[in-house]
């Protein structure tokens, strides 16, 4: 009985888990000085929309930055459950919008990338 239960804690425990296996996309953005309010609420508007289009796309999160070393105005912070989803978002259709508004709206970007296990 005793191997049954341990067996029994040992799949919940990886169950509960297996939500931490993420990777996570932060972006840094400036916006340029021409960005109009209603250009830059499309672009944040495409972002938050992303999950819902993605599979494996679990989160993003959209800050104001308050203060930063090289003046960025704009975090985006993704999370997805692996480094493959990441890598289909790369050519899904609407992030190749977002890419082709910031073209437009930003002026400049930073970006780094790391995982949780």
């Amino acid at each position: 009985m005793k191997n049954v239960c341990l067996l029994f804690l040992v799949c919940l425990f990886n169950l509960g888990c297996q939500d931490f296996n993420k990777f996570h996309h932060v972006l840094l953005y400036k916006w340029s000085a021409n960005a109009t309010n209603e250009q830059k609420e499309m672009f944040l508007e495409t972002f938050e929309l992303l999950p819902y289009k993605i599979e494996g796309m679990k989160n993003v999160e959209i800050a104001t930055i308050e203060s930063s070393m090289r003046d960025y105005d704009l975090m985006v912070h993704v999370t997805f459950s692996s480094r493959t989803i990441l890598e289909a978002y790369q050519n899904h259709p609407d992030h190749q919008r977002i890419v082709q508004m910031a073209d437009d709206i930003i002026l400049s970007y930073s970006y780094f990338q790391y995982s949780t296990n």
